[in-house]
């Protein structure tokens, strides 16, 4: 599938023939037209995202998920979205441009009953509090990330700032509820130095 060569104007070699190969695996998809990516590891990436801000461009930031810095500055910068790049997997790609274009890419087949309950693979889960607070978020964001920060205020209060530890164990509570392979998890996967978000259930072969 053609891709404008200005939406990949910001990114490194590497990253751009990442994304053209995981884009070569997928069905025609539509790409936002505003859309621009941008490399977090290139020197002046902060700029770059700026600029793109300035000229009204949707911004997708490319970077591994050991740039642990690089995306929290991304973050407070104010791009729109993460993808994950070494390598960029298809069906990451497929959910954040289908997130960019209409807004929503919660994984089929599944369907959340508040205030706790999960209709996934044909069964009901029901989750403990917490961990059903932290879904209900992710749901409502429908699959967009959600940064850690959100998901404590709004689960645990503002006195649990800073306490990402609450937050892993109530991870960890809801993939071994549903998670088929909670150590391959498919439908809560984390976006590092970020938050956590839905994913499309696509089997991965990393941890996320």
């Amino acid at each position: 599938m053609e891709v404008a060569p200005d939406i990949l104007a910001d990114t490194t070699a590497p990253e751009r023939e990442e994304w053209v190969a995981a884009m070569a695996a997928l069905p025609a998809i539509p790409v936002p037209a505003t859309l621009s990516c941008v490399s977090l590891s290139l020197p002046d990436a902060p700029q770059r995202i700026a600029a793109r801000r300035s000229e009204g461009r949707i911004v997708l930031a490319l970077a591994t998920a050991a740039q642990i810095r690089e995306r929290e500055d991304a973050l407070e910068q104010g791009v729109d979205e993460f993808l994950q790049s070494g390598p960029v997997e298809p069906a990451d790609l497929r959910a954040r441009l289908r997130f960019l274009e209409n807004g929503a890419a919660r994984p089929d087949g599944v369907e959340f009953r508040p205030p706790a309950t999960v209709r996934i693979d044909g069964r009901d889960v029901v989750l403990r509090e917490r961990g059903a607070g932290v879904f209900a978020l992710l749901w409502a964001a429908r699959g967009g990330f959600v940064t850690h920060e959100t998901l404590l205020a709004q689960t645990w209060g503002e006195h649990a700032a800073g306490r990402r530890e609450y937050l892993r164990v109530a991870i960890g509570h809801m993939r071994h509820a549903l998670e088929p392979e909670p150590d391959l998890p498919r439908y809560i996967l984390s976006e590092p130095g970020v938050g956590y978000r839905l994913g499309d259930g696509t089997p991965r072969h990393t941890i996320a």
